[in-house]
């Protein structure tokens, strides 16, 4: 019989696990617990998406599953394919713009929040200018960027730039302009329903990347009191990257 042949990921799923093997680095980087170094892999389905060996305590699966609100998002006009526009501009570039462009921002992650009419014919037509103008920032500068009146850009409200030895940059994202907001408690709940067959330990790691937000921690606190026992996960933590903080959820004991 022939063998099946394994179907080779899609341009979608590469950068998927991209995005999450980044993600996961920066939650790293606030040190909740310390990785054996070069023990992280990504593997294929039906596995957890990231499996990595932790200091004495052995080989981890981390299922992630990302809790930023959607319906927030869309009120605010910030379309999800924004920084997928900004990516693809970006890849678009010819070979010796792209070098110049990876010279300045290998390590950084771009904030660009678009005004919120701006939509997808606002956001294409301010690519370009926003692209020359930040490469005309000086060298390393991380934080608010374009703000005074000789650099702002029309059509965007606020750039921010981090750096990291994480980053496989240049990242882009498209942020809120900082108001705050309630959690997709709803993907957290999916996601702890969802069964997981592993021969190792598996946590859940939940993570907001695009806004600052207030805390949804009794709500959080109490879904997870309620579906822990039953779920797969040992534990869940919650990640929010604008706030630089990781909550950790241990499953209860069982009773007897």
């Amino acid at each position: 019989m022939r063998r099946q042949e394994r179907r080779l990921p899609s341009e979608k799923e590469l950068r998927q696990k991209a995005h999450e093997l980044a993600l996961f680095k920066r939650f790293c980087n606030i040190k909740p617990f310390a990785i054996v170094e070069g023990t992280l892999t990504q593997p294929p389905p039906p596995a957890p998406d990231i499996r990595v060996e932790i200091l004495g305590d052995g080989l981890i699966g981390f299922e992630l599953v990302c809790i930023d609100e959607p319906a927030y998002l869309r009120g605010l006009n910030l379309m999800p394919e924004s920084a997928r526009l900004l990516t693809d501009f970006y890849e678009r570039q010819s070979t010796d713009e792209r070098a110049a462009f990876d010279e300045r921002y290998r390590d950084a992650m771009l904030h660009l929040h678009f005004v919120d009419t701006a939509g997808q014919r606002g956001v294409r037509r301010t690519l370009r200018p926003v692209f020359n103008a930040l490469m005309h920032l000086p060298a390393g500068l991380k934080g608010p960027a374009l703000e005074d009146q000789q650099t702002r850009v029309d059509g965007v409200q606020h750039v921010y730039i981090s750096r990291g030895e994480s980053f496989s940059g240049p990242e882009f994202t498209t942020p809120t302009s900082g108001m705050l907001t309630g959690l997709n408690i709803g993907a957290l709940e999916a996601k702890l329903d969802k069964a997981y067959e592993s021969d190792r330990p598996v946590d859940l790691l939940a993570y907001a990347m695009e806004v600052s937000r207030q805390a949804d921690d009794d709500a959080i606190k109490a879904l997870l009191d309620e579906r822990m026992p039953g779920s797969s996960y040992r534990r869940v933590w919650v990640y929010e990257h604008m706030l630089n903080k990781a909550t950790c959820h241990y499953r209860p004991p069982a009773e007897g």
